[in-house]
């Protein structure tokens, strides 16, 4: 016994933890039901590792805390970046682009959803305004295809793709779309679209075309006439103002999402993955590299398929899942010793360790004394009256 707790051998303890995980409650529960009548060295410790590998625990476990929101760097001109996607309204296919700069839209109707059609498109636009340095793109099929890599490799441009299953990671063009939408419901989308790109963006205080062709553009609202003479923004103002609106976001994202950074993965770490898509936690793979892209990895799962996958959809677990409690902290070498004593300590040291409540032993009829370093104990001399 030990202050009325049961202490309990090392040839149970496999045993017992097993009891404790009834339920399969959490770390803290369970502690706290063993802390009512159990005890042996290193049980608290035991009790984390036993329910971090415990596979029906890991496959059902909540979905990671999101992770602090990181903000695209404003590109340096007009058209040097931009995203693309692709959206259905009323069963019609659109592709929509919009200028990381400027926030400038462009929106192409596409009569069939091939790489073909979505190549010309985009050549048709980058007529007007050129070939841009980096194409974001997500990974559906008319992007992730041969024939869009050599197109890409003609014009010359950087494609790169956001995580699969992580649409936040492209949200530039994710809102664009949700824009674009709303553009081509209208009963005159061109008429809607043209206001889009004549209003100030409220964190830039210029208008898309004011960023994309430095004047304002004719609208059926009356202007005056010097609004449309050629004055570019200053670009120190634009950088200033667009700096000053994500860090604002970023700290309401990240304070309303209780947002922290999960652990970086390393090759050889096993993980399970779970995506929109999956309620649980049932994927089991293995980490071989970075994907190259932030909070990017390749994960090569049981069955030999090799993925691309976001932190947020990884989740750590031991490489391990079995626990070997029967191995004693202390040695032991008779089953009288398998309740191991408890060291000798000093009177101050078992005065702040002891619980409130509980009586201590009471101290040897002579007391050894307490030395200090090597310094001789000189006894004091009484005087017997």
């Amino acid at each position: 016994m030990r202050n009325q707790k049961i202490v309990i051998p090392a040839s149970m303890r496999a045993e017992i933890i097993k009891k404790i995980h009834d339920g399969h409650q959490g770390v803290t529960k369970c502690r706290e039901r063993a802390n009512q009548s159990i005890w042996w060295p290193g049980l608290s410790t035991e009790i984390n590792d036993f329910v971090k590998r415990c596979g029906h625990c890991q496959e059902r476990r909540s979905t990671q805390r999101k992770e602090p929101l990181k903000s695209t760097p404003l590109p340096q001109y007009p058209w040097q970046k931009i995203g693309c996607d692709l959206c259905e309204v009323k069963g019609s296919t659109y592709i929509v682009m919009v200028d990381y700069y400027s926030r400038y839209i462009e929106i192409a109707y596409i009569r069939t959803p091939t790489s073909q059609s979505v190549i010309l498109k985009m050549k048709d636009v980058f007529a007007r305004w050129g070939v841009p340095e980096t194409v974001l793109s997500d990974n559906g099929p008319q992007f992730a295809s041969q024939e869009f890599s050599a197109f890409a490799t003609s014009a010359q441009f950087i494609h790169q793709t956001s995580s699969p299953y992580y649409p936040v990671s492209n949200g530039e063009a994710e809102r664009a779309v949700q824009t674009a939408k709303k553009i081509i419901a209208c009963e005159d989308p061109f008429s809607a679209l043209q206001s889009y790109r004549a209003t100030p963006i409220p964190s830039i205080r210029y208008s898309p075309t004011q960023l994309m062709m430095g004047r304002q553009i004719r609208t059926s609202l009356p202007t005056i006439t010097s609004q449309f003479v050629p004055r570019w923004p200053a670009p120190l103002d634009v950088v200033r103002n667009d700096e000053r609106a994500k860090a604002t976001y970023t700290r309401d994202y990240n304070k309303r999402n209780g947002a922290r950074e999960l652990r970086e993965l390393q090759p050889g770490d096993k993980v399970r993955v779970k995506t929109a898509t999956d309620d649980k936690w049932s994927n089991p793979a293995t980490v071989t590299s970075r994907a190259g892209y932030p909070r990017s990895y390749i994960v090569e799962a049981e069955n030999g398929g090799v993925y691309r996958r976001n932190r947020q959809h990884l989740l750590k677990v031991p490489h391990d899942n079995h626990i070997d409690v029967s191995t004693p902290d202390v040695d032991v070498s008779s089953d009288e010793q398998e309740a191991p004593a408890m060291p000798e300590t000093s009177h101050a040291t078992r005065k702040s360790s002891e619980p409130k409540g509980v009586a201590r032993d009471q101290p040897d009829d002579k007391p050894s004394a307490v030395r200090r370093s090597s310094r001789a104990v000189v006894p004091p001399k009484r005087l017997d009256l």
